[in-house]
Protein backbone atom coordinates (compact mmCIF):
# COMPACT_ATOMS: atom_id res chain seq x y z
CA UNK A 1 0.00 0.00 0.00
CA UNK A 2 1.62 3.45 -0.87
CA UNK A 3 0.98 6.65 -0.11
CA UNK A 4 1.92 10.27 -1.23
CA UNK A 5 -0.74 12.47 -0.01
CA UNK A 6 0.51 16.03 1.24
CA UNK A 7 -1.74 15.20 4.85
CA UNK A 8 -0.77 11.92 6.58
CA UNK A 9 -2.35 10.81 10.11
CA UNK A 10 0.95 9.72 11.60
CA UNK A 11 1.86 9.65 15.48
CA UNK A 12 -1.51 11.29 15.72
CA UNK A 13 -0.67 14.95 14.15
CA UNK A 14 -0.61 15.82 10.46
CA UNK A 15 2.50 15.17 8.75
CA UNK A 16 2.75 17.08 6.00
CA UNK A 17 4.45 14.80 3.10
CA UNK A 18 3.76 16.46 -0.34
CA UNK A 19 6.37 19.46 0.85
CA UNK A 20 6.35 19.70 -3.05
CA UNK A 21 7.16 23.72 -2.87
CA UNK A 22 10.80 23.28 -3.83
CA UNK A 23 10.27 20.53 -4.16
CA UNK A 24 11.69 2.37 -5.68
CA UNK A 25 11.46 -0.42 -3.96
CA UNK A 26 15.25 -0.88 -2.47
CA UNK A 27 16.02 0.44 1.36
CA UNK A 28 19.42 0.77 2.78
CA UNK A 29 21.06 0.09 6.23
CA UNK A 30 22.85 2.20 7.89
CA UNK A 31 26.47 2.19 7.34
CA UNK A 32 28.78 2.42 10.29
CA UNK A 33 30.50 5.39 10.56
CA UNK A 34 34.35 4.39 10.07
CA UNK A 35 37.02 6.19 8.15
CA UNK A 36 39.38 5.18 5.47
CA UNK A 37 42.99 6.29 4.30
CA UNK A 38 42.40 5.67 1.05
CA UNK A 39 39.71 9.09 1.45
CA UNK A 40 42.44 11.02 1.88
CA UNK A 41 43.97 13.57 -0.80
CA UNK A 42 45.18 11.57 -3.55
CA UNK A 43 46.33 13.34 -6.87
CA UNK A 44 43.25 10.95 -8.84
CA UNK A 45 41.81 7.67 -8.85
CA UNK A 46 41.40 4.85 -11.93
CA UNK A 47 38.07 5.57 -13.25
CA UNK A 48 37.64 2.05 -12.38
CA UNK A 49 38.96 2.02 -8.82
CA UNK A 50 36.56 1.89 -6.20
CA UNK A 51 37.19 4.26 -3.64
CA UNK A 52 36.14 4.49 0.05
CA UNK A 53 33.49 6.80 0.83
CA UNK A 54 34.04 9.38 3.94
CA UNK A 55 31.78 6.96 5.80
CA UNK A 56 33.88 3.47 4.68
CA UNK A 57 30.95 2.94 1.97
CA UNK A 58 31.57 2.42 -2.03
CA UNK A 59 31.31 5.43 -4.00
CA UNK A 60 30.82 5.64 -7.61
CA UNK A 61 33.47 8.61 -8.38
CA UNK A 62 36.64 8.91 -9.18
CA UNK A 63 38.30 11.27 -6.96
CA UNK A 64 40.97 13.74 -7.05
CA UNK A 65 42.16 16.54 -4.78
CA UNK A 66 40.77 20.16 -5.95
CA UNK A 67 44.13 21.06 -6.80
CA UNK A 68 43.64 18.67 -9.74
CA UNK A 69 41.13 19.72 -11.38
CA UNK A 70 41.49 23.57 -10.89
CA UNK A 71 39.80 24.23 -7.17
CA UNK A 72 41.22 25.80 -4.03
CA UNK A 73 40.89 23.26 -0.79
CA UNK A 74 41.65 26.21 1.79
CA UNK A 75 37.48 27.55 0.10
CA UNK A 76 35.87 24.39 0.59
CA UNK A 77 37.29 23.96 3.58
CA UNK A 78 35.94 27.58 4.23
CA UNK A 79 32.46 26.30 3.03
CA UNK A 80 32.35 23.67 5.78
CA UNK A 81 33.38 26.00 8.72
CA UNK A 82 30.34 28.25 7.92
CA UNK A 83 27.96 25.49 7.78
CA UNK A 84 29.08 24.42 11.29
CA UNK A 85 29.55 28.49 12.49
CA UNK A 86 25.89 28.89 11.13
CA UNK A 87 24.30 26.37 12.17
CA UNK A 88 22.61 25.16 8.85
CA UNK A 89 21.29 21.43 8.85
CA UNK A 90 23.24 20.21 6.14
CA UNK A 91 22.75 16.43 5.71
CA UNK A 92 25.00 15.89 2.70
CA UNK A 93 27.62 17.88 0.45
CA UNK A 94 29.11 16.38 -2.86
CA UNK A 95 31.32 18.18 -5.52
CA UNK A 96 32.30 17.32 -9.00
CA UNK A 97 34.13 18.98 -11.02
CA UNK A 98 35.04 17.70 -14.98
CA UNK A 99 32.99 14.69 -13.19
CA UNK A 100 35.58 13.79 -10.84
CA UNK A 101 34.76 13.91 -6.95
CA UNK A 102 36.30 16.58 -5.33
CA UNK A 103 34.99 17.16 -1.98
CA UNK A 104 31.98 14.64 -0.07
CA UNK A 105 30.84 15.41 3.27
CA UNK A 106 28.15 13.42 5.04
CA UNK A 107 26.88 14.91 8.22
CA UNK A 108 25.94 12.35 11.24
CA UNK A 109 23.88 10.64 11.19
CA UNK A 110 23.59 10.24 7.54
CA UNK A 111 25.70 7.93 5.73
CA UNK A 112 27.17 8.23 1.73
CA UNK A 113 24.71 5.40 1.17
CA UNK A 114 21.42 6.83 2.70
CA UNK A 115 18.41 7.47 0.14
CA UNK A 116 17.37 10.96 0.46
CA UNK A 117 14.19 12.34 -0.11
CA UNK A 118 14.05 14.91 -3.08
CA UNK A 119 11.12 16.84 -2.81
CA UNK A 120 10.61 19.02 -5.94
CA UNK A 121 13.98 17.76 -7.35
CA UNK A 122 11.56 15.04 -8.49
CA UNK A 123 9.76 17.41 -11.31
CA UNK A 124 13.11 17.10 -13.36
CA UNK A 125 13.33 13.68 -13.71
CA UNK A 126 9.36 13.97 -14.46
CA UNK A 127 10.86 16.37 -17.08
CA UNK A 128 13.64 14.16 -18.42
CA UNK A 129 10.91 11.33 -18.65
CA UNK A 130 8.71 13.89 -20.79
CA UNK A 131 11.61 14.57 -23.06
CA UNK A 132 12.53 11.17 -23.45
CA UNK A 133 8.88 10.01 -24.04
CA UNK A 134 8.58 12.72 -26.79
CA UNK A 135 12.09 11.54 -28.26
CA UNK A 136 10.46 7.94 -28.48
CA UNK A 137 7.23 9.43 -30.50
CA UNK A 138 5.10 8.28 -27.60
CA UNK A 139 4.04 12.12 -27.43
CA UNK A 140 4.22 14.26 -30.38
CA UNK A 141 5.69 17.21 -28.73
CA UNK A 142 5.54 19.57 -26.37
CA UNK A 143 2.50 21.91 -28.49
CA UNK A 144 0.73 18.12 -28.19
CA UNK A 145 -2.68 19.64 -25.84
CA UNK A 146 -3.19 18.09 -22.60
CA UNK A 147 -6.63 17.24 -22.91
CA UNK A 148 -5.49 15.18 -25.95
CA UNK A 149 -3.96 13.04 -24.21
CA UNK A 150 -6.57 12.10 -21.43
CA UNK A 151 -9.46 11.11 -24.08
CA UNK A 152 -10.93 8.19 -22.59
CA UNK A 153 -11.66 10.74 -19.57
CA UNK A 154 -15.11 12.76 -18.68
CA UNK A 155 -13.82 16.17 -17.57
CA UNK A 156 -15.88 18.90 -15.80
CA UNK A 157 -14.95 22.33 -16.51
CA UNK A 158 -14.47 22.70 -19.86
CA UNK A 159 -13.12 25.82 -21.39
CA UNK A 160 -11.63 27.16 -24.55
CA UNK A 161 -8.34 27.85 -21.87
CA UNK A 162 -8.54 24.09 -20.75
CA UNK A 163 -8.90 23.02 -24.80
CA UNK A 164 -5.79 25.28 -25.43
CA UNK A 165 -3.46 24.42 -22.50
CA UNK A 166 -0.47 22.64 -23.89
CA UNK A 167 2.10 20.54 -22.78
CA UNK A 168 5.11 23.10 -22.96
CA UNK A 169 2.61 24.92 -20.06
CA UNK A 170 2.74 22.27 -17.87
CA UNK A 171 6.65 22.12 -18.35
CA UNK A 172 7.17 25.87 -17.51
CA UNK A 173 4.55 26.25 -14.92
CA UNK A 174 2.31 28.27 -16.72
CA UNK A 175 -0.78 26.18 -17.33
CA UNK A 176 -3.02 29.02 -15.89
CA UNK A 177 -5.24 26.18 -13.60
CA UNK A 178 -6.88 27.75 -10.83
CA UNK A 179 -4.11 26.97 -8.03
CA UNK A 180 -2.98 28.14 -4.68
CA UNK A 181 0.10 26.87 -3.69
CA UNK A 182 2.42 29.79 -1.42
CA UNK A 183 3.86 26.47 0.71
CA UNK A 184 1.56 26.67 3.47
CA UNK A 185 0.85 22.41 3.24
CA UNK A 186 -2.23 21.28 5.01
CA UNK A 187 -3.94 24.37 4.75
CA UNK A 188 -7.69 23.10 3.96
CA UNK A 189 -7.15 26.21 1.11
CA UNK A 190 -3.79 25.10 0.21
CA UNK A 191 -4.59 23.63 -3.74
CA UNK A 192 -1.49 20.81 -3.44
CA UNK A 193 -3.15 19.31 -0.35
CA UNK A 194 -6.48 19.56 -1.80
CA UNK A 195 -5.00 17.02 -4.64
CA UNK A 196 -3.59 14.86 -2.15
CA UNK A 197 -6.80 14.42 -0.23
CA UNK A 198 -8.64 14.01 -3.07
CA UNK A 199 -9.64 10.31 -4.20
CA UNK A 200 -8.08 10.02 -7.63
CA UNK A 201 -5.06 12.96 -8.05
CA UNK A 202 -4.76 12.53 -11.81
CA UNK A 203 -8.67 13.38 -12.18
CA UNK A 204 -8.60 16.28 -9.66
CA UNK A 205 -5.99 17.83 -12.09
CA UNK A 206 -7.85 17.07 -15.00
CA UNK A 207 -11.46 18.30 -13.74
CA UNK A 208 -9.59 21.87 -11.93
CA UNK A 209 -11.30 25.48 -14.06
CA UNK A 210 -8.31 26.85 -15.82
CA UNK A 211 -8.79 30.85 -15.48
CA UNK A 212 -5.44 32.27 -17.04
CA UNK A 213 -4.37 31.88 -20.63
CA UNK A 214 -1.80 29.06 -21.03
CA UNK A 215 1.49 30.41 -21.08
CA UNK A 216 0.58 33.92 -20.05
CA UNK A 217 2.06 33.42 -16.47
CA UNK A 218 4.19 31.89 -14.33
CA UNK A 219 2.66 30.44 -11.24
CA UNK A 220 4.10 27.48 -9.35
CA UNK A 221 2.08 24.56 -9.58
CA UNK A 222 2.61 20.84 -8.06
CA UNK A 223 -0.14 19.75 -9.47
CA UNK A 224 0.87 20.34 -13.13
CA UNK A 225 4.13 18.03 -12.23
CA UNK A 226 2.17 15.43 -11.24
CA UNK A 227 -0.61 15.81 -13.89
CA UNK A 228 2.40 14.94 -16.47
CA UNK A 229 3.08 11.52 -14.68
CA UNK A 230 -0.15 10.37 -15.45
CA UNK A 231 0.72 11.94 -18.60
CA UNK A 232 3.75 9.23 -18.81
CA UNK A 233 1.67 6.42 -17.89
CA UNK A 234 -0.95 7.36 -20.58
CA UNK A 235 1.49 7.20 -23.31
CA UNK A 236 4.07 4.26 -22.22
CA UNK A 237 1.46 1.87 -20.57
CA UNK A 238 3.70 1.89 -17.58
CA UNK A 239 4.53 3.86 -14.56
CA UNK A 240 6.85 6.94 -14.49
CA UNK A 241 9.03 4.35 -11.83
CA UNK A 242 8.56 1.55 -14.39
CA UNK A 243 9.47 3.78 -17.88
CA UNK A 244 12.84 6.03 -15.26
CA UNK A 245 13.85 2.44 -14.26
CA UNK A 246 14.59 1.43 -17.94
CA UNK A 247 15.22 4.96 -19.61
CA UNK A 248 17.38 6.26 -16.84
CA UNK A 249 18.19 4.20 -13.77
CA UNK A 250 19.67 1.11 -15.51
CA UNK A 251 21.77 2.90 -17.83
CA UNK A 252 23.01 5.78 -15.22
CA UNK A 253 23.54 2.62 -12.82
CA UNK A 254 20.91 3.57 -9.82
CA UNK A 255 19.42 0.74 -8.25
CA UNK A 256 18.71 1.50 -4.90
CA UNK A 257 16.12 3.95 -5.09
CA UNK A 258 12.09 4.62 -3.55
CA UNK A 259 9.61 6.37 -5.53
CA UNK A 260 6.29 7.35 -3.55
CA UNK A 261 2.64 6.94 -5.33
CA UNK A 262 -0.76 7.91 -5.65
CA UNK A 263 -3.94 6.47 -5.10
CA UNK A 264 -4.25 5.12 -8.31
CA UNK A 265 -0.26 4.00 -8.70
CA UNK A 266 1.07 6.94 -10.11
CA UNK A 267 4.03 8.02 -9.30
CA UNK A 268 4.38 11.10 -7.82
CA UNK A 269 5.69 13.65 -10.46
CA UNK A 270 6.55 16.45 -8.26
CA UNK A 271 8.10 14.83 -5.06
CA UNK A 272 8.64 11.64 -2.99
CA UNK A 273 11.39 10.38 -5.07
CA UNK A 274 14.40 9.16 -3.08
CA UNK A 275 17.86 8.80 -4.35
CA UNK A 276 21.55 8.92 -2.72
CA UNK A 277 23.76 11.72 -3.48
CA UNK A 278 25.88 10.64 -5.17
CA UNK A 279 22.90 8.89 -7.88
CA UNK A 280 21.95 12.15 -7.87
CA UNK A 281 24.88 13.54 -9.12
CA UNK A 282 24.65 11.07 -11.97
CA UNK A 283 21.81 12.92 -13.18
CA UNK A 284 23.43 16.03 -12.66
CA UNK A 285 26.75 14.85 -14.68
CA UNK A 286 23.73 13.38 -17.45
CA UNK A 287 22.53 17.29 -18.02
CA UNK A 288 25.91 18.73 -17.82
CA UNK A 289 27.29 16.56 -21.12
CA UNK A 290 23.83 17.28 -22.73
CA UNK A 291 22.47 14.19 -21.94
CA UNK A 292 25.06 11.80 -22.87
CA UNK A 293 26.71 8.79 -20.34
CA UNK A 294 29.05 6.81 -21.02
CA UNK A 295 29.29 7.30 -24.80
CA UNK A 296 25.21 6.62 -24.79
CA UNK A 297 22.64 9.82 -25.93
CA UNK A 298 20.42 8.77 -23.16
CA UNK A 299 18.45 12.37 -23.35
CA UNK A 300 18.29 14.33 -26.85
CA UNK A 301 20.91 16.70 -26.44
CA UNK A 302 18.32 19.48 -27.72
CA UNK A 303 15.57 18.72 -24.86
CA UNK A 304 18.63 19.44 -22.31
CA UNK A 305 18.93 22.30 -24.11
CA UNK A 306 15.33 23.57 -24.41
CA UNK A 307 14.80 22.72 -20.38
CA UNK A 308 17.82 24.23 -19.25
CA UNK A 309 17.09 27.97 -20.71
CA UNK A 310 15.40 30.38 -18.93
CA UNK A 311 11.74 30.45 -20.84
CA UNK A 312 9.76 32.32 -18.24
CA UNK A 313 11.27 35.00 -15.45
CA UNK A 314 9.99 34.51 -11.99
CA UNK A 315 10.23 37.20 -10.38
CA UNK A 316 8.21 36.14 -7.62
CA UNK A 317 9.69 32.66 -7.83
CA UNK A 318 9.73 30.44 -4.47
CA UNK A 319 12.89 28.84 -5.29
CA UNK A 320 14.80 31.14 -7.43
CA UNK A 321 13.87 34.50 -8.82
CA UNK A 322 16.08 34.11 -12.01
CA UNK A 323 13.86 32.22 -14.52
CA UNK A 324 12.46 28.48 -15.06
CA UNK A 325 12.56 26.08 -17.92
CA UNK A 326 11.04 22.99 -18.26
CA UNK A 327 10.91 21.96 -14.62
CA UNK A 328 14.62 23.52 -13.87
CA UNK A 329 14.81 26.28 -12.03
CA UNK A 330 18.16 29.17 -13.39
CA UNK A 331 20.90 29.96 -10.86
CA UNK A 332 21.42 33.56 -10.27
CA UNK A 333 25.10 33.03 -11.06
CA UNK A 334 24.54 31.22 -14.25
CA UNK A 335 23.91 27.30 -14.76
CA UNK A 336 20.50 25.38 -13.47
CA UNK A 337 19.39 23.69 -10.74
CA UNK A 338 16.87 21.50 -9.67
CA UNK A 339 15.08 22.14 -6.16
CA UNK A 340 13.62 20.76 -3.63
CA UNK A 341 11.86 21.84 0.03
CA UNK A 342 13.91 21.70 2.77
CA UNK A 343 16.97 22.39 0.96
CA UNK A 344 17.55 19.41 -1.78
CA UNK A 345 19.72 21.21 -4.01
CA UNK A 346 21.24 19.85 -7.64
CA UNK A 347 23.49 22.17 -9.00
CA UNK A 348 24.91 22.15 -12.72
CA UNK A 349 26.93 25.25 -14.06
CA UNK A 350 28.45 23.73 -17.56
CA UNK A 351 30.45 26.89 -17.99
CA UNK A 352 32.71 25.62 -14.78
CA UNK A 353 32.30 21.98 -15.53
CA UNK A 354 30.86 21.66 -11.88
CA UNK A 355 27.94 19.65 -10.01
CA UNK A 356 27.07 20.03 -7.06
CA UNK A 357 24.30 18.59 -4.64
CA UNK A 358 23.29 19.96 -1.23
CA UNK A 359 20.95 17.70 0.61
CA UNK A 360 19.47 18.46 4.53
CA UNK A 361 16.99 20.35 6.59
CA UNK A 362 16.93 23.93 5.54
CA UNK A 363 13.36 25.73 6.10
CA UNK A 364 14.15 29.62 6.97
CA UNK A 365 17.20 29.04 5.73
CA UNK A 366 16.45 27.16 2.37
CA UNK A 367 18.77 29.74 0.15
CA UNK A 368 22.14 28.95 1.80
CA UNK A 369 23.02 26.41 -0.42
CA UNK A 370 22.87 29.34 -3.14
CA UNK A 371 25.18 31.87 -0.76
CA UNK A 372 27.45 28.81 -0.09
CA UNK A 373 28.15 28.34 -3.91
CA UNK A 374 28.36 32.21 -4.38
CA UNK A 375 31.25 32.84 -1.59
CA UNK A 376 32.79 29.40 -1.45
CA UNK A 377 32.25 26.63 -4.22
CA UNK A 378 32.16 29.35 -7.07
CA UNK A 379 35.62 31.32 -6.16
CA UNK A 380 37.49 27.92 -5.60
CA UNK A 381 37.11 27.33 -9.22
CA UNK A 382 40.70 28.53 -10.70
CA UNK A 383 39.52 27.39 -14.18
CA UNK A 384 40.78 24.02 -15.78
CA UNK A 385 44.30 23.89 -15.20
CA UNK A 386 45.95 22.06 -12.26
CA UNK A 387 46.57 24.19 -9.36
CA UNK A 388 49.84 23.54 -7.25
CA UNK A 389 49.35 20.74 -4.28
CA UNK A 390 48.91 22.27 -1.43
CA UNK A 391 49.45 19.49 1.04
CA UNK A 392 48.13 21.80 4.10
CA UNK A 393 44.82 22.91 2.69
CA UNK A 394 44.08 19.16 1.49
CA UNK A 395 44.84 17.27 4.71
CA UNK A 396 42.68 20.60 6.36
CA UNK A 397 39.53 19.63 4.27
CA UNK A 398 40.11 15.47 4.20
CA UNK A 399 39.98 15.77 8.65
CA UNK A 400 36.81 18.55 8.34
CA UNK A 401 34.92 15.83 6.08
CA UNK A 402 35.60 13.43 8.73
CA UNK A 403 34.63 15.44 11.70
CA UNK A 404 31.43 16.05 10.60
CA UNK A 405 30.53 11.81 9.96
CA UNK A 406 31.56 11.37 13.55
CA UNK A 407 29.09 10.49 16.56
CA UNK A 408 29.63 12.95 18.99
CA UNK A 409 31.15 11.61 22.57
CA UNK A 410 28.49 9.70 24.52
CA UNK A 411 27.26 11.75 27.87
CA UNK A 412 26.89 10.38 31.24
CA UNK A 413 22.88 9.29 32.04
CA UNK A 414 21.50 10.80 34.99
CA UNK A 415 19.84 8.74 37.46
CA UNK A 416 16.42 7.46 36.80
CA UNK A 417 13.65 10.22 38.48
CA UNK A 418 10.19 9.31 39.56
CA UNK A 419 8.60 9.95 36.30
CA UNK A 420 10.81 7.32 34.67
CA UNK A 421 9.81 4.57 37.07
CA UNK A 422 6.52 5.26 37.57
CA UNK A 423 6.20 5.21 33.34
CA UNK A 424 8.17 2.13 33.22
CA UNK A 425 6.54 -0.75 32.48
CA UNK A 426 3.27 0.90 31.27
CA UNK A 427 1.49 1.64 28.11
CA UNK A 428 -0.68 4.69 27.91
CA UNK A 429 -3.27 5.70 25.35
CA UNK A 430 -2.56 9.57 24.33
CA UNK A 431 -5.36 11.78 23.33
CA UNK A 432 -5.00 10.88 19.51
CA UNK A 433 -5.10 7.73 19.56
CA UNK A 434 -1.92 6.00 19.62
CA UNK A 435 -0.47 3.90 22.16
CA UNK A 436 3.06 4.89 24.27
CA UNK A 437 5.29 3.38 26.21
CA UNK A 438 8.66 4.09 27.33
CA UNK A 439 10.45 1.40 29.50
CA UNK A 440 13.61 2.82 31.86
CA UNK A 441 16.39 0.69 33.41
CA UNK A 442 18.58 2.25 36.11
CA UNK A 443 21.99 2.49 34.95
CA UNK A 444 21.29 2.00 31.41
CA UNK A 445 22.54 3.99 28.49
CA UNK A 446 19.10 3.02 26.48
CA UNK A 447 15.23 3.36 26.98
CA UNK A 448 12.97 1.35 25.14
CA UNK A 449 10.27 3.26 23.46
CA UNK A 450 6.74 1.55 22.31
CA UNK A 451 4.82 3.46 19.76
CA UNK A 452 1.55 1.91 17.94
CA UNK A 453 0.60 4.75 15.41
CA UNK A 454 -1.10 3.99 12.29
CA UNK A 455 -1.39 0.77 12.27
CA UNK A 456 2.53 0.41 13.29
CA UNK A 457 3.98 -1.01 16.41
CA UNK A 458 7.35 0.16 17.12
CA UNK A 459 9.61 -1.24 19.63
CA UNK A 460 13.40 0.08 19.39
CA UNK A 461 15.95 1.48 21.42
CA UNK A 462 16.62 4.92 22.16
CA UNK A 463 19.87 6.65 23.05
CA UNK A 464 19.73 8.57 27.01
CA UNK A 465 23.50 9.73 25.85
CA UNK A 466 23.12 11.95 23.11
CA UNK A 467 23.95 8.80 20.40
CA UNK A 468 21.37 7.46 18.00
CA UNK A 469 20.54 4.41 18.29
CA UNK A 470 19.21 3.30 14.97
CA UNK A 471 16.26 0.66 13.79
CA UNK A 472 14.73 -0.37 10.66
CA UNK A 473 11.28 1.14 11.03
CA UNK A 474 8.03 -0.02 8.56
CA UNK A 475 5.85 2.79 7.22
CA UNK A 476 7.30 5.74 9.20
CA UNK A 477 7.79 7.57 6.23
CA UNK A 478 5.67 6.19 3.76
CA UNK A 479 3.84 3.56 3.35
CA UNK A 480 5.15 -0.01 2.11
CA UNK A 481 8.49 1.27 2.20
CA UNK A 482 11.09 0.64 5.25
CA UNK A 483 12.74 4.19 6.87
CA UNK A 484 16.28 3.92 8.87
CA UNK A 485 15.66 5.99 12.05
CA UNK A 486 17.33 7.04 14.74
CA UNK A 487 16.37 7.47 18.40
CA UNK A 488 17.56 9.97 21.47
CA UNK A 489 15.75 10.94 24.61
CA UNK A 490 16.57 13.40 28.08
CA UNK A 491 14.21 14.44 30.55
CA UNK A 492 14.19 18.61 30.48
CA UNK A 493 12.13 18.51 33.50
CA UNK A 494 11.28 15.91 35.71
CA UNK A 495 7.93 15.27 33.82
CA UNK A 496 8.95 15.64 30.21
CA UNK A 497 10.83 13.19 28.36
CA UNK A 498 11.91 14.34 24.76
CA UNK A 499 12.28 11.74 22.07
CA UNK A 500 14.40 13.10 18.96
CA UNK A 501 13.62 10.93 16.11
CA UNK A 502 15.56 10.85 12.82
CA UNK A 503 14.86 9.07 9.72
CA UNK A 504 17.86 8.74 7.80
CA UNK A 505 15.71 9.32 4.42
CA UNK A 506 14.16 12.25 5.68
CA UNK A 507 14.34 15.97 5.14
CA UNK A 508 13.40 16.36 9.05
CA UNK A 509 13.97 15.40 12.53
CA UNK A 510 10.85 15.22 14.85
CA UNK A 511 10.64 15.34 18.41
CA UNK A 512 7.89 13.21 20.34
CA UNK A 513 7.30 14.89 23.75
CA UNK A 514 6.02 13.32 26.05
CA UNK A 515 4.81 14.38 29.75
CA UNK A 516 3.74 12.35 32.45
CA UNK A 517 1.83 13.86 35.44
CA UNK A 518 -0.16 11.67 37.95
CA UNK A 519 -0.67 8.19 35.89
CA UNK A 520 -1.28 9.76 32.73
CA UNK A 521 0.96 10.95 29.04
CA UNK A 522 0.32 13.40 27.39
CA UNK A 523 2.21 13.62 23.49
CA UNK A 524 2.78 16.03 21.24
CA UNK A 525 4.53 15.61 17.93
CA UNK A 526 6.30 18.25 15.74
CA UNK A 527 8.75 18.38 12.38
CA UNK A 528 12.07 20.79 12.88
CA UNK A 529 11.32 21.71 9.09
CA UNK A 530 7.68 22.91 9.36
CA UNK A 531 6.85 23.19 13.16
CA UNK A 532 3.77 20.95 12.74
Amino acid sequence: MHFDRSTLKKRGITWLLTLALMGGIFATSLTGCTSSDSDKPVDTLSADATADGADGAETYWEASTPEAQGMDSALLTQMYENIKSSKLDVHHVLILKNGIKVSEANYYPYAATDLHILNSVTKSFTSALIGKAIDENLIEGVEQPVMDLFNDRTIANPSAFKDSMKLKDLLTMTSGIDWSETGNYGASTDSNTQMWQSENQIQFMLDKAVTKEPGSTFYYCSGGAHLMSGILTEVTGQSEEMYATEKLFTPLGIENYKWGQDNQGNNSGSSRLFLSASDLAKFGELYRNKGKWNGEQLLPEAWVDASTQNLYDTPNGPSSQSGYGYQWWMNPFGGYSARGFGGQFLYVVPDLDLVVVFMGSMGSTFFAPDRLMTEYVLPAVNGDAPLPENKVAQEALWAMQQSVLEAPAATDVPALNDAAKAMTGQIFTVENGDKIGVDFVDGSSEATLHWTTDGETYDVPVGLDDVYRFSPCSGFYLKGYTSNVGFTGKWTTDRTFIVTVCPTDGDATYTLALTYNNGTLKSTFRSNLTGR
